[in-house]
């Protein structure tokens, strides 16, 4: 076992830890810091990318022994940071995410990308080259191309603003959970549940059964059709965007 020492979003850590250890695992599962997310633990889909002492790194890859006296940050320690809060919304507002597996990883090699190239003109084909390390199997990548672009024009001639303070992050303990109390009502109405039941609308279409009804249904805002809460946006062709 190895009794050192690594700075988490702002929070001295003990890497009291097997030397075999990587610094995902000891992130997820140590320090309760899921938002890094474990995918192909080969170093190839990215969704598990951090920053160390500034630089993005495949957290599975690197050695959490590795990381004595270095400064890391996962996606928590960018709630208040600038640029990712301009990122988020872009995201947001160009739809570059469905599943959000990969979401985490992509914002801050995002992030790393804005930083380095504010101020200048790159083409799309340059940004599609810097995320070449980030998998993403919903989107196909345009519309985090487009986000990107949308951020780095925002910036124009305006300097970036520097890496916000990550906040010194509580970490929860395994025994920690212990004092949660449960649920005692498994259905409660405020918690959506997926339909027990489909049946076939027009065109072969699949809607949920009317006999699921945890939740009011929204209305789209053009057509009227009722959609499940858990759905983000209304599904029907005349309200896409």
């Amino acid at each position: 076992m190895n009794s050192k020492t690594v700075t988490i979003n702002g929070r001295a850590s003990d890497l009291n830890i097997e030397p075999r250890r990587n610094l995902a695992d000891y992130v997820r599962e140590d320090l309760l810091l899921t938002g890094t997310h474990v995918g192909c633990e080969q170093g190839i889909c990215g969704a598990c990318t951090v920053v160390k002492d500034g630089r993005p790194v495949r957290s599975c890859l690197t050695w959490a022994a590795s990381c004595e006296g270095s400064d890391v940050r996962t996606i928590e320690a960018y709630d208040t940071d600038a640029v990712m809060t301009r990122l988020r919304e872009a995201f947001s507002r160009e739809h570059a995410l469905q599943c959000g597996f990969c979401t985490p990883g992509m914002l801050i090699t995002a992030q790393d990308i804005v930083r380095r190239f504010a101020g200048q003109t790159i083409s799309d084909k340059r940004i599609r080259y810097e995320l070449s390390g980030n998998l993403c199997r919903c989107t196909g990548y345009v519309g985090i191309v487009r986000a990107i672009q949308r951020v780095l024009e925002s910036y124009g001639d305006q300097p970036v603003p520097d890496l916000a303070t990550a906040p010194s992050l509580g970490v929860m303990e395994l025994q920690d959970f212990d004092a949660i109390p449960l649920e005692e009502k498994t259905r409660d109405e405020s918690r959506a549940q997926p339909p027990a039941a489909w049946q076939k609308g027009t065109a072969g279409a699949l809607k949920p059964s009317s006999s699921w009804r945890t939740r009011p249904p929204r209305s789209g805002p053009s057509c009227g059709t009722s959609c499940p809460p858990w759905w983000p946006a209304c599904r029907a062709p005349s309200c896409r965007p």
